[in-house]
């Protein structure tokens, strides 16, 4: 708590970009305007509908300042670190619990995403939270205790996504985990039930009540700029699959037809990569590499330098670096974690995360802060690393005094 309200006090940071498009959307709310209007960036974008109303919820109640958000920031971002520790005890026991918990508070890229108003900061306490309830729906034994945790899962998995739109990855993980890991074909299919209809049900009652309340005229579900488009920009060689204009131009030169688009945005993609076969692995190589290799996860960037102020910027360096070393010793903890953790099937759900936002991003779009929503997961691996690594040599030392 202390170092995230430290980072927002001593790390000036005004919204820009998406960021002040959100916040200037929940500004207008909060003063009594309605910027979720058909034909808006919003309907074009769905996906940044709910938080942008939820900041001006809480500016209508607490007062139009950035720093109101940036207070709640600190405060879901806190409640995340309690969300982890359940996580690490339900894996590891009260070691677990410790660790991990240790781990996730002086995760840097965490604190120094505190001062930007960005959806993650809210949505990933839904999310750890999620993860806890599915590791519970995995442990359980009784049918109806796997169907409890897996409902609770959905509906709260759902509201992160609605906060962040990352629901394709974290259900695909979800998923594939079910079908690799639970135990019988019974217990899948409720679990798949479960996880479905809870987090269904969630998004339409959020999506319907912001829309027959007037707060949107558009449903979330409403189909905005398609997702091939993403693919399209994905594509592009030249920017190695991140941000192209020229590629979603193709929504606006469509005259905003999602059907239109679609067909243009596929005949684009089919024949860019028919004609350029041997460029699509040097691709994905190139994209793997910008959304895992930055180790602040672009957090240093949007709070220090792309950060709406003309403040020094001096110490942007020794962040990164920090960062980077940071990272690194997570990464060789989680190497502990893939020899000594004896529970293969729990290795296995853990590691689908990552695995199925490599996979997506792969298709779309990317930006190195895409990955930063499964992030955490590197203090949840280096943890249980660190405890299975104590315990495995405790277990050779009491061997051998035996």
């Amino acid at each position: 708590f202390v170092l995230r309200l430290s980072t927002i006090i001593f790390v000036p940071c005004q919204p820009v970009s998406d960021y002040h498009t959100m916040f200037a959307a929940g500004e207008s709310l909060a003063s009594g305007s309605i910027p979720f209007t058909m034909g808006s960036y919003f309907q074009r974008f769905p996906h940044m509908t709910t938080f942008s109303a939820l900041c001006g919820l809480l500016m209508k109640i607490f007062g139009k300042d950035v720093f109101v958000i940036k207070l709640f920031n600190v405060f879901f971002k806190t409640v995340a670190i309690f969300a982890a520790a359940l996580v690490g005890k339900e894996l590891k026991g009260n070691k677990g619990m410790l660790s991990t918990a240790f781990l996730y508070a002086i995760f840097l890229p965490d604190i120094f995403y505190t001062p930007v108003v960005a959806s993650e900061n809210f949505a990933l306490t839904f999310i750890i939270f999620a993860l806890y309830f599915y590791i519970k729906a995995f442990k359980s034994n009784e049918l109806k205790e796997t169907v409890k945790n897996m409902f609770f899962c959905g509906l709260i998995l759902s509201a992160g996504c609605l906060l962040r739109g990352v629901a394709p990855f974290y259900l695909a993980a979800f998923s594939a985990g079910i079908i690799l890991c639970f135990k019988t074909i019974k217990k899948r299919v409720v679990s798949f039930l479960s996880l479905f209809v809870s987090f269904i049900l969630i998004f339409q009652v959020v999506s319907l009540s912001l829309y027959y309340s007037g707060i949107t005229e558009y449903k979330l579900s409403d189909k905005g700029e398609p997702y091939i488009v993403y693919m399209l920009v994905g594509s592009n060689f030249e920017t190695n699959g991140m941000y192209s204009s020229e590629d979603h131009g193709v929504y606006l030169d469509a005259g905003e037809n999602p059907e239109k688009a679609s067909e243009i945005a596929k005949e684009k993609l089919v024949k860019r990569l028919s004609e350029n076969p041997e460029k699509i692995i040097p691709l994905l190589l190139k994209k793997t590499d910008i959304i895992w290799s930055d180790a602040s996860f672009n957090s240093v960037y949007w709070s220090m330098v792309e950060n709406g102020c003309s403040s020094d910027n001096s110490f942007y360096p020794l962040a990164q670096t920090m960062c980077k070393t940071m990272y690194y010793a997570l990464l060789a903890l989680s190497l502990l974690f893939i020899v000594f953790y004896s529970k293969r099937k729990i290795t296995i759900m853990l590691f689908l995360l990552p695995l199925a936002f490599e996979g997506g991003l792969m298709l779309m779009e990317i930006q190195p802060r895409y990955t930063f929503s499964v992030a955490y997961i590197f203090t949840i691996f280096a943890a249980l690393g660190v405890c299975a690594a104590i315990d495995y040599f405790d277990k050779k030392t009491g061997e051998q005094d035996a």
